[in-house]
């Protein structure tokens, strides 16, 4: 069984241009810790309530003017929606994630698992098992910034 037969397709996301204050916004609306940043439906980072505490609000940045790509985390934790469930899920308990980015295979976001899901999924369907421990490969994204972004620099600039 694929990870994409348990993901939730429906992802809320902010983009490098965003402000903090939307972002946010954006988490406290949807009660997130992070949420994914995307541009141009690609991954290109995260961003936890602690980049905003430890990298604005502590630094003294205004919220409103302070754009996402200047805290956020450029790496992400990553699985694809053609991996299999018991993968994912392994993957998941070895890294200490309680939920994570599904891709698909041309690196768009496509959706995210949550570990609650699958433990309340295997209970009813006993159709994978924890206990399998398969070799776990970990899969980290380093983005690097796009060269037809002309103002990209003065985003990223602290």
């Amino acid at each position: 069984m694929m990870i994409s037969q348990w993901m939730t397709s429906q992802v809320a996301t902010a983009s490098p241009q965003d402000s903090l204050k939307f972002a946010a916004q954006l988490m406290e609306e949807n009660d997130f810790d992070a949420i994914p940043v995307c541009e141009n439906g690609r991954l290109v980072g995260m961003l936890s309530i602690r980049d905003i505490a430890m990298k604005a609000i502590a630094n003294g940045r205004s919220l409103e003017e302070t754009k996402v790509a200047q805290c956020m985390a450029v790496e992400a934790k990553y699985v694809f929606a053609d991996q299999a469930t018991s993968y994912v899920i392994n993957f998941m308990i070895e890294q200490q994630l309680k939920s994570l980015l599904v891709l698909d295979r041309d690196y768009e976001l496509v959706g995210i698992v949550c570990l609650e899901d699958l433990d309340i999924s295997n209970k009813i369907t006993g159709s994978f098992s924890i206990k399998n421990k398969a070799p776990i490969e970990v899969v980290t994204s380093q983005w690097q910034k796009p060269s037809t972004h002309k103002n990209y620099q003065n985003l990223v600039q602290a």
